[in-house]
């Protein structure tokens, strides 16, 4: 089954989805694309310097400020929360 334009917005039936899926599948699901995946992460053969050392970072936003600063806000926050959750 093709797809196209003059399809686009259009529903697929259970059947026709089958269809588009199994093609998909057929092109995608080859040994030569897992191959290939594998190679690119450096998972085999193995090669540590396919991912910098920087991707292991922890990032920026765990290093920013908490919105409440004053005691008895962050108190409040959690009142609310725990009110919520019962």
């Amino acid at each position: 089954m093709k797809l196209d334009q003059v399809n686009a917005g259009t529903k697929l039936t259970k059947s026709q989805f089958l269809q588009v899926l199994v093609s998909a599948w057929k092109h995608s699901a080859a040994v030569e694309n897992a191959v290939s995946r594998f190679c690119s992460t450096g998972l085999f053969p193995l090669n540590r310097s396919k991912i910098s050392s920087t991707a292991f970072l922890p990032s920026q936003t765990t290093e920013r400020q908490l919105p409440c600063t004053d005691q008895q806000e962050v108190v409040e926050a959690q009142n609310v929360v725990e009110a919520q959750n019962m």
